[in-house]
């Protein structure tokens, strides 16, 4: 496995850690853009990780990593965003924290055969939880430097 990989999820947990150590119930409702508060990007997170670890555990049973395209995860964030709006913003962030956690752990432990089933797929990147992460991480920190939120250190 790629140290550098194993290297930015771990920066990526720490920094969620440090943010979402950062919110209280009033900053998981501020908005990230139409229809996304903070506490619903974190429960999408939440998904997007355990949907990594079913697919993982999925290949381990049959053989086989299911790929999602993106027509298809666009499918399944525009049905599910009424679903993480309603999750209460510290049990998204929990989720959030903890299927984070896990996919890290997961990736670092990950066997030969599915880093070259990925690598034979040209999916390696799915290994990279941060690009994801960052990406959101990115967009709740623009919101909470519009409302001078501290961010924990």
């Amino acid at each position: 496995m790629d140290t550098t990989i194993l290297q930015n999820n771990e920066k990526s947990l720490a920094r969620m850690q440090a943010i979402v150590g950062s919110l209280d119930d009033r900053t998981m409702r501020l908005s990230v853009e139409e229809g996304w508060s903070i506490s619903a990007v974190l429960a999408h997170l939440a998904f997007w990780e355990h949907s990594f670890l079913t697919r993982c555990d999925a290949f381990h049973d049959q053989g086989k990593f299911v790929t999602i395209d993106e027509d298809t995860e666009r499918l399944i964030n525009k049905t599910s965003l009424p679903l993480w709006r309603s999750i209460p913003g510290r049990i998204a962030a929990n989720m959030a924290l903890e299927a984070a956690t896990a996919t890290t752990i997961a990736t670092a432990a990950i066997t030969t055969d599915l880093e070259h089933h990925l690598t034979d797929r040209q999916c390696q990147t799915l290994l990279d939880h941060s690009q994801r992460r960052n990406a959101h991480l990115d967009a709740i920190e623009e919101v909470l430097e519009r409302y001078e939120v501290p961010i924990a250190a």
